[in-house]
């Protein structure tokens, strides 16, 4: 008989999670991760209905190998950095990751108890049992060192509100911060259902229209952006008219795309908007560039999708902000519909 868990609500969720993942690695393995399933072979836990959830398994496999690559690549230009990971679960990530000098996974009192009977942690990995809206900076030591949060699968959970309280908490501790967050758009929120999360009594209620409102683009933002690719212009060149201080470039490979942005641009009045035609795995700009970079819809294109991912980040400023959301072919028809006749 395996270790029995009971838990309810969103700090369930984290079972249904593990579980995707290990189911990943002994199966299709787009991921592998061999602590998730020595975890999941020894719990006692009725795991049916995450086993018929393609919905959960897939978005849970995506979001982990996008932000295992996006560590990696930060790490790897922060060697000795401090990573914390809120709302960590049952997650492995620092298991999968080098070059840190301390990984703290944080979350509930509840689930922290569970992990560190499935996980025990010390050294170079601790675990802070706290809320993500309490004042948990005090918890970590380090002092003027580069530092990574990550914030994965929680705010969808939460209030707007709530997701505030937390950067502010991340803004009070650290001076220089990159964040990866995980957001929602409110019509999925709203409307879409996983039927293993859904079980435990965990419901999506909140997200986000547009990147602006969470995507780490300060109000009155004034530094450098690139966003790649711009396709259209439809979904950024309103809000760049809300940013006149900002040196904003926008690049993309097809020559029919840019001109239509740049009309859109034109008839905005914008004049802080630049255009450029390129490669997104041979960005023409040195390295640390751009304050921000932002890519909309814009990975599942990418025939070399880990050169885009090389080059953005050589671009990108240590402390910058990588701004993404990716568009899956035949997940939604009304997406589908967008792509085809708007974007």
């Amino acid at each position: 008989m395996g270790e029995k868990i009971t838990l309810s609500g969103v700090p369930e969720t984290m079972l249904q999670t593990i579980y995707a993942r290990a189911k990943e690695s002994r199966t299709r393995g787009a991921i592998h991760d061999e602590k998730a399933e020595a975890i999941i072979g020894g719990l006692d836990y009725d795991f049916s209905l995450a086993e018929k959830d393609a919905a959960m398994h897939d978005g849970v496999i995506a979001r982990t190998i996008v932000l295992d690559r996006l560590t990696a690549d930060w790490l790897a230009k922060a060697p000795g950095a401090v990573v914390v990971n809120i709302a960590c679960g049952l997650d492995t990530r620092c298991y999968r990751m080098n070059g840190y000098a301390h990984w703290y996974n944080l979350d509930l009192p509840e689930t922290i108890e569970v992990r560190k009977k499935l996980l025990p942690e010390d050294g170079a990995i601790s675990q802070i049992a706290m809320s993500a809206m309490d004042d948990w900076g005090g918890a970590v030591a380090e002092k003027d060192t580069p530092a990574l949060v990550i914030i994965e699968g929680l705010t969808m959970y939460l209030c707007e509100a709530d997701v505030k309280r937390i950067f502010d908490v991340i803004a009070r501790r650290f001076g220089k911060v990159t964040v990866f967050v995980e957001i929602m758009n409110p019509a999925m929120a709203k409307h879409f259902k996983e039927k293993s999360i859904e079980g435990s009594r965990a419901k999506f209620t909140w997200g986000i229209k547009n990147g602006k409102a969470l995507s780490g683009i300060p109000e009155h933002f004034s530094g450098k952006l690139l966003e790649v690719p711009v396709g259209t212009g439809v979904l950024t060149m309103p809000v760049y008219r809300t940013m006149p201080e900002a040196d904003i470039t926008c690049l993309d490979y097809s020559p029919d795309m840019m001109k239509q942005a740049e009309e859109k641009a034109d008839r905005m009045g914008l004049k802080n908007v630049t255009f450029r035609q390129g490669d997104v795995g041979a960005l023409p700009y040195e390295d640390g560039t751009f304050d921000i970079v932002l890519s909309l819809n814009g990975f599942h294109a990418f025939p070399d999708k880990e050169a885009a991912y090389r080059e953005v980040f050589r671009v990108l400023g240590l402390g910058g902000t990588f701004c993404g959301c990716f568009y899956v072919q035949g997940e939604h028809k009304r997406t589908d519909w967008f792509i085809r006749h708007v974007y």
